[in-house]
């Protein structure tokens, strides 16, 4: 058997080899420090040329090794042929890594820099490789964690995935405002949504014409860009006030805070004129 292994695996493919990876890291390393150092129109732009630049010096490592071992893999055809069934068994997940990558790439699932969820995890997408995508967390009130989370390619084979990216940079995002019944009043409702309807005038129009493009592709009617505020009746005492509003993403939480503490600067000036 040694003599077997000394014959069909030559030091000098194991000296190429390392070589090769050694080389190959150093350069994908000085790459992306020269990325890093360059300015870019925007965080997204620069995490999906980071992620290029990854998969394709993972793919570079991959075929040059390939290539090297090339005539050692063909003399074993025959013998792995015989161990094929307890190798996929052994290596199912990478396998099914390898797929879920394969649905997500071939049906533009997400790409970097959207926030997605996916079995209760949530974050922003960093980088996307072969096997795992990298989510920046996003916790309580869409705040980013600052934490990392290594998301497995078969994820997106098994659970379903919540983008809020699909409509570009825009997104419909929702607020549910507790109030008590006797406490409501048509005037608070019209103030409130005045309110929100100025806030989206800067972007409004934008807005429309990304959802217009993304109802025309889908084959969706009646979806309508303008604030809405709709009754949610909780019980004979207690309601909620459902805003319904177009919001840039990176702005979506600025807005809510705003729209909240306007809210409740309109219920106690209400309160104060009729208590």
């Amino acid at each position: 058997m040694l003599d077997f292994i000394n014959s069909e695996f030559p030091l000098k493919n194991i000296l190429i080899t390392c070589i090769i990876i050694v080389t190959l890291m150093v350069l994908q390393s000085l790459f992306l420090k020269f990325l890093a150092k360059k300015k870019w129109q925007s965080e997204k732009v620069y995490l999906r040329v980071n992620t290029h630049v990854r998969n394709v010096f993972i793919a570079l490592i991959t075929l040059s090794i390939i290539t090297v071992w090339i005539p050692q893999i063909q003399s074993f055809a025959l013998s792995i042929a015989a161990i094929a069934v307890a190798v996929v068994v052994s290596i199912k997940e990478i396998i099914t890594m390898l797929t879920g990558g394969f649905i997500r790439s071939s049906t533009d699932l997400l790409d970097v820099g959207d926030r997605i969820e996916i079995n209760h995890i949530k974050g922003d997408v960093m980088r996307i490789g072969f096997f795992n995508t990298d989510l920046l967390e996003v916790g309580e009130c869409g705040q980013r964690t600052g934490r990392i989370t290594h998301l497995p390619n078969n994820y997106f084979f098994t659970y379903p995935l919540v983008n809020e990216g699909a409509v570009g940079d825009f997104t419909f995002h929702t607020i549910s405002l507790p109030l008590e019944v006797k406490e409501y009043s048509e005037v608070l409702k019209a103030s409130l949504l005045d309110f929100v309807t100025e806030l989206s005038k800067p972007y409004l129009k934008s807005a429309e014409e990304k959802f217009k493009k993304f109802s025309r592709k889908n084959g969706i009617s009646g979806l309508t860009v303008q604030p809405r505020i709709l009754l949610q009746p909780i019980d004979h005492e207690h309601l909620n006030l459902v805003l319904r509003f177009p919001s840039p993403i990176p702005e979506k939480i600025k807005i809510e805070q705003q729209v909240i503490d306007k809210f409740y600067v309109l219920l106690s000036a209400q309160q104060k004129s009729h208590p």
